[in-house]
């Protein structure tokens, strides 16, 4: 849960001789990202939405006058939200806008988060969450008050699944080429990064998830839809912008694919992904595979599994740098860490690739990849097959051979898989008084017989009810800083088309104080970007009331871990179950030793920021 913090920080060629006015947009967005800061949160209801969600951050007025608006997003549903700021102290308000003008009317339910939120440069403020009631009016603003309007055209949900019109401005080439290559926080702020499908879900069919590379976009996959076995399988597709380092694409399809699981409990997944896309989704894999046992299959076509030399040389001299070519180059700690996990086994893994379209500085490529990076020894290593096409890089995505042999690959892993009989699990909270204390950081780990975890994150609600469970037995655990289960796990059997009712014990936790290690990335400094890395901890020590802890190095936190002990990983410490009060936090790391102060309790989860 807070590696994946960490590892977020990382938001924010053709890839040689670019358009001068992409380098130019680049660039400002670079100088903004590195003042600008994160808050990310969730907008829950407890009653049926009609129309759409308004969330935004209003700048306090130093003088006592009007807050003025700072940023806003629009969900069409409930769901997470990003909202990129300034430094400053903002109140964070959202509400219901039934009749979608952008107004907030006196009938129209608001809320709003309970404390200020101090936003400083290049940080992360999380689990902003906000609960909306019926009848629910927040006090921080005006009514009357309004947002102005979005400029991409075809309002679109930030909620995981939601359904999309493919020929939508916002999904087009040159939206997704353009700002979605060289704007990556215009992209997150006009459409947002999430999972999309064409067709509401369908348990009856398997769901096949495709994935764009560089400057791609969904449009990349309409000669793949219409091929695609509709009777069996159902398309979604993955839309992000490619800028972005690579690490942080593949959180991004890690948190969406999370959400996914909380709308349905997905019973099988194949993945799909062209070129860079292909290095998102392996990142993505051998990271946290273990905890998304549905992907059953991952087809790559012609991915870089080497990297690209032309990404160095544009390191190298470009006077603007994306984050993307960092991690591109052959030599980048990117690639350096990608096979150190390997594909969990249950994951088969199909290399298609294409070995047409050399040019006279190229020749052995497929127009765009170097052959020799298409097969890269580390990834055929752990491939079940590799296949090559009379193709480019671009004509693979239209070819009849091609998706052919992709509907074999997914007929035969598929041919022995028969849909379990499934029944219906509904878990209710015993005590309703915790609801403000379930953040989005909170998550349900349910372990199947098989010794199967799936991680889905738990709503402000604590009620939670999955269709399509597998029958089965299940022993489920709370993963959170704010709340516990009492006992600390459940065991529930879901038997076959029936509804298992079964009461979810939380109670309230004492606070924690964590906080994020960090240095300066040296390879992103060395491209004229800001970017960080986790620093190791090699002893954190907590003094407060009549209390001296240390947290254990050592201790590796399990996936489905309550999180009850005091523990330390690759820039991250956390204290658990602390009464208010002042605190010392000192910590020895290779590269110096610090003091930090905190005091309980803290509003959300803003962990503290230690720069090395």
């Amino acid at each position: 849960m807070f590696m994946k913090l960490i590892k977020f920080f990382g938001l924010g060629c053709t890839l040689i001789w670019l358009a001068g006015c992409g380098l130019m947009r680049a660039h400002q967005e670079q100088v903004s990202a590195r003042n600008n800061s994160v808050i990310v949160g969730r907008v829950t209801a407890d009653y049926p939405l009609v129309g759409p969600i308004v969330v935004g951050a209003w700048r306090e007025s130093e003088n006592g006058g009007a807050r003025v608006l700072a940023e806003y997003s629009i969900l069409e549903a409930t769901g997470n939200f990003m909202l990129i700021v300034p430094p400053g102290s903002y109140r964070i308000v959202a509400f219901n806008d039934a009749n979608r003008d952008l107004r907030m009317d006196a009938l129209e339910a608001s809320s709003s988060f309970p404390a200020p939120v101090t936003a400083g440069e290049n940080a992360l403020i999380a689990a902003i969450d906000i609960d909306l009631k019926k009848d629910g009016q927040q006090e921080l603003l005006a009514v009357g008050t309004s947002v102005p309007p979005k400029p991409v055209a075809g309002l679109q949900s930030s909620h995981s699944g939601a359904l999309a019109d493919i020929s939508a401005p916002l999904f087009s080439e040159a939206f997704a080429a353009d700002t979605g290559y060289w704007e990556g926080l215009k992209f997150f702020r006009e459409g947002g990064g999430n999972i999309y499908c064409l067709e509401r879900f369908d348990p009856q069919r398997i769901l096949v998830l495709f994935v764009h590379g560089a400057r791609g976009s969904p449009q990349d996959w309409k000669f793949a839809f219409r091929h695609l076995d509709s009777t069996r399988y159902q398309p979604c597709f993955f839309y992000y912008p490619t800028g972005m380092s690579l690490g942080g694409a593949a959180n991004l399809l890690r948190m969406k694919l999370e959400e996914l699981q909380q709308e349905y409990f997905i019973p099988r997944m194949h993945i799909v992904a062209h070129s860079a896309g292909g290095l998102v989704v392996r990142d993505f894999l051998g990271r946290d595979g273990a905890l998304h046992p549905y992907i059953n299959t991952f087809i790559s076509i012609s991915t870089p599994w080497g990297g690209e030399s032309l990404a160095k040389l544009g390191v190298e001299k470009s006077p603007v740098v994306l984050p993307s070519w960092v991690d591109m180059q052959p030599t980048s700690k990117f690639f350096a860490q990608l096979y150190q996990k390997p594909l969990p086994e249950s994951i088969g893994h199909y290399m298609l690739f294409g070995y047409r379209g050399g040019s006279l500085l190229r020749t052995n490529s497929d127009g765009a990849i170097l052959i020799e990076s298409l097969l890269d020894k580390r990834a055929q290593a752990g491939a079940r097959e590799v296949r090559g096409f009379n193709e480019s890089h671009v004509s693979i995505l239209e070819s009849v051979e091609v998706f052919s042999e992709l509907n074999r690959i997914l007929k035969e892993r598929d041919a022995s898989y028969r849909q379990e009989a499934a029944g219906m699990l509904r878990l209710q909270l015993t005590d309703t008084s915790v609801q403000g204390d379930i953040d989005s950081m909170s998550s349900l780990m349910l372990r199947d017989a098989q010794g199967r975890t799936r991680s889905i994150p738990l709503p402000q609600s604590g009620n939670v009810t999955f269709s399509n469970v597998p029958a089965g037995e299940y022993r489920l655990r709370v993963r959170s800083l704010r709340v516990r289960m009492q006992p600390e796990e459940l065991h529930v059997t879901v038997r076959p088309d029936a509804v298992i009712t079964a009461a979810l014990p939380l109670q309230a936790r004492q606070g924690s104080i964590c906080g994020i290690v960090l240095r300066q990335n040296d390879e992103y400094r060395a491209a004229g970007l800001k970017a960080a890395a986790a620093v190791d901890i090699s002893r954190a020590t907590l003094r407060g009331p009549g209390d001296v802890r240390s947290a254990d190095t050592k201790y590796a936190a399990p996936d489905d871990s309550p999180l009850t002990q005091d523990f330390t990983a690759p820039g991250l410490f956390c204290f658990v179950d602390l009464p208010d009060g002042d605190y010392l936090v000192e910590l020895q790391t290779a590269s110096g030793a610090k003091e930090l102060t905190a005091r309980l309790p803290i509003k959300g989860w803003s962990p503290l920021m230690v720069n090395f």
